[in-house]
């Protein structure tokens, strides 16, 4: 009980810190749901989620007495492109978090207006593929699921465009899906060892050259972010068409001369 009383408090620290944290009783109802042998009775998920429960409540009265509203609502388009936009954002981090590259700190959205197009299509098939895979490894593999949970349940807040600012994809956000992504390569490289070890010594060398490389990119960002200035000027370049972005460039061009 000491324990359970603990976590509420923490999550109520945590969610006035980051409004991410929000998700957390997601991950942990989907943990009970999957790994407990026995089904919870309803007293029980009560005792255990109506704290949680109680401070989103808290937490979503605060910010609607600081915001006036529960987000400042950004008047871009209707409900289904809205919607519809939900499935190439979320191929698009789902790239980023397999293939980071091209970082760029300010990413302009460029919204679909119809899912029957290219990247309409390609984020719906994404999205359908990793709902699937989620499916099968809840079957098969409970480990595999929670690493999925852990990749897409953090990113659920900032999948909903019209409470956003000028820049709805924001890398920052995958620091969370990270680590289902690190937990994800770990058992596999557990389970090569276990169930295919004739490959487990390729596997585990990919996986090494794979950290590497992304060490590699991380210190050559590094020097990007060195100051505002250089910071600006990749972003410009990436980002020609970004408005902030061109802004302070240009106001730290003049500061420099």
């Amino acid at each position: 009980m000491s324990k359970h009383i603990l976590s509420v408090l923490l999550f109520f620290v945590a969610v006035f810190c980051k409004e991410t944290a929000l998700t957390l009783p997601i991950i942990l109802f989907c943990y009970d749901y999957g790994f407990r042998k026995e089904r919870l009775k309803t007293p029980v998920i009560l005792k255990r989620y109506v704290p949680y429960a109680a401070v989103i409540g808290i937490y979503l009265v605060a910010r609607f007495h600081v915001l006036e509203g529960l987000a400042p609502h950004q008047e871009r388009f209707g409900l289904y492109q809205s919607i519809i936009n939900i499935f190439p954002l979320f191929a698009q981090y789902l790239e980023k978090l397999l293939l980071p590259l091209n970082l760029n700190a300010f990413h302009v959205l460029h919204p679909i207006s119809s899912v029957l197009g290219p990247r309409g299509i390609s984020g719906l098939v994404v999205t359908v593929a990793f709902l699937l895979s989620a499916f099968v490894a809840f079957r098969k593999s409970r480990e595999v699921f929670l690493c999925q949970l852990f990749m897409v349940i953090p990113l659920l807040p900032v999948l909903y465009i019209p409470v956003l600012g000028q820049n709805p994809f924001a890398e920052r956000y995958l620091y969370l899906p990270w680590f289902g992504f690190v937990l994800l390569t770990a058992l596999l490289q557990k389970r090569s060892w276990t169930d295919a070890p004739k490959i487990a010594g390729g596997v585990t060398i990919a996986f090494i050259a794979m950290a590497g490389l992304y060490s590699l990119a991380t210190v050559e960002r590094n020097s990007v972010w060195k100051d505002d200035y250089s910071l600006f000027e990749d972003t410009v370049k990436k980002s020609p068409d970004a408005a902030i972005p061109l802004q302070f460039a240009g106001h730290h061009a003049q500061l420099l001369t």
